[in-house]
């Protein structure tokens, strides 16, 4: 019997795959591209996922218009109590902690 040897028969398996033809086909189908292109451009959105984003947009818009609101007469408030308070406590800053302190003394 002859020893068994994986290495030769691998070696040849390779040999004899390199000198096999190519026979594949490389072309793609007909209307291979066309397809992908339809796909790539087609809208996948449903009914649900417009709606919510025409409501996100809204929401977007609304929220920006309180948040200007209420930075606008935050401001305002501020300002003009600052002001008060600065001519009442001549130039003094009043700490709201302190004030807290002295009501409860």
């Amino acid at each position: 019997m002859k020893p068994h040897d994986s290495s030769t028969q691998l070696n040849e398996l390779l040999r004899a795959a390199r000198q096999a033809p190519d026979t594949r086909d490389c072309q793609p189908p007909l209307g291979f591209s066309t397809r992908v292109a339809a796909r790539a451009f087609e809208n996948r959105e449903s009914a649900f996922s417009a709606l919510f984003e025409s409501l996100s947009w809204k929401a977007l818009a609304v929220s920006c218009l309180l948040m200007a609101v209420t930075v606008a007469s935050g401001y305002g408030l501020t300002r003009g109590s600052s002001l008060a308070n600065a001519s009442e406590d001549d130039g003094e800053l009043s700490d709201p902690v302190t004030e807290l302190l002295e009501l409860n003394t």
